[in-house]
C-alpha cells in the first residue's frame, strides 16, 4: 500500500487496524513518533481483511536510491523509519539514516525487545 491514509482508500480503511500508523505530521511506532517531513516509512504486517495475506505499507521518502533494485530490500526488518539523509556506517552500499526500525513478536505487536533507534546496535532478529 502506497500512499498515506489520506491519498489511498484501502490503507485509510486498514489504518485503525494497523500497529503502525501514518499520522498527518508524523510515523507513530508504538509511544514514539518520528516526523513524516523528509522521512520515509515501511512495514509489513497481516492484513486485517484476509489474514491469509500480509500489507506491505510504503511511504515517504525512497528508501536505498543508491542500492541496486536486486538488493533494496535486503536485510529490512519488519518496520523501519528512516531519514532521506545517507548514513556513513562504512558499509558498501550505504543506506538512508534509520530512525526506529525493529521487528514485530510471536503476536505481531510491538516489542521493546527487537525495537532499536538510530544509533543504538540492531537486535538479533528473531
Amino acid at each position: 500500500l502506497c500512499g498515506a491514509p489520506e491519498t489511498n482508500a484501502v490503507l485509510r480503511r486498514l489504518a485503525g487496524q494497523l500497529p503502525i500508523r501514518i499520522e498527518p505530521e508524523a510515523y507513530r511506532v508504538g509511544e514514539r513518533t518520528f516526523p513524516r517531513k523528509d522521512h520515509g516509512l515501511q512495514f509489513i504486517y497481516p492484513s486485517p481483511i484476509n489474514p491469509e495475506r500480509c500489507v506491505v505499507v510504503v511511504h515517504g521518502v525512497p528508501w536505498a536510491p543508491q542500492v541496486s533494485r536486486n538488493h533494496k530490500l535486503d536485510f529490512l526488518p519488519d518496520f523501519i523509519v528512516y531519514g532521506r539523509d545517507t548514513a556513513d556506517d562504512g558499509t558498501w552500499f550505504p543506506t538512508n539514516r534509520v530512525l526506529c526500525a525493529g521487528y514485530f513478536d510471536g503476536q505481531w505487536r510491538i516489542s521493546a525487545d527487537s525495537l532499536w533507534f538510530g544509533g543504538s546496535p540492531a537486535p538479533t532478529p528473531p
